[in-house]
């Protein structure tokens, strides 16, 4: 079981992963002037994302909000979090076509879905449940605008 201080500690995790995200996102707006909206974009939502993660944890500390027991899981956000560290060095490299970084980048946000990262249980509590669904919602938007950049991208190709 984990303490509320573990919990607090993953909630710290997960958000600096949103950081780290809208870090790559920005490195890919840089690096890919035809994309920079798209990724300028999704940086900012990113950005938005650690805020609301790092005010709900503030909002635990104080005992305004609570997480229920086990609730979150830490392997699966420094999984993440290796994940978007390996894609940055990736990305600096340069060597990076930019449909191979739009097909990873929206692989990782499918990723996070797919984990049931954000899932919504019966025991969270209102605060939480808007957070993850804030979170569930914006990242499938996030993997569908990226797939509708790699299929424009594609198409402009062939």
């Amino acid at each position: 079981m984990h303490t509320s201080g573990e919990q607090l500690e993953i909630i710290g995790m997960m958000a600096a992963h949103e950081a780290a995200v809208a870090d790559l996102y920005l490195a890919c707006a840089q690096l890919y002037p035809d994309l920079a909206n798209l990724f300028r974009s999704l940086a900012q939502a990113e950005q938005d994302h650690a805020k609301s993660i790092a005010d709900f944890a503030a909002s635990v500390k104080d005992g305004v909000a609570r997480i229920p027991r086990d609730r979150l899981d830490s392997q699966v956000v420094l999984t993440s979090l290796d994940r978007v560290a390996e894609m940055l060095k990736d990305l600096r490299r340069g060597k990076i076509e930019p449909h191979d970084m739009l097909l990873r980048c929206m692989e990782l946000e499918e990723s996070l879905l797919e984990k049931h990262c954000f899932d919504i249980v019966e025991s969270d509590t209102p605060d939480l449940r808007e957070l993850l669904q804030k979170l569930t919602i914006d990242t499938a938007l996030h993997r569908d605008e990226l797939r509708q950049a790699l299929d424009a991208t594609m198409g402009s190709t062939s």
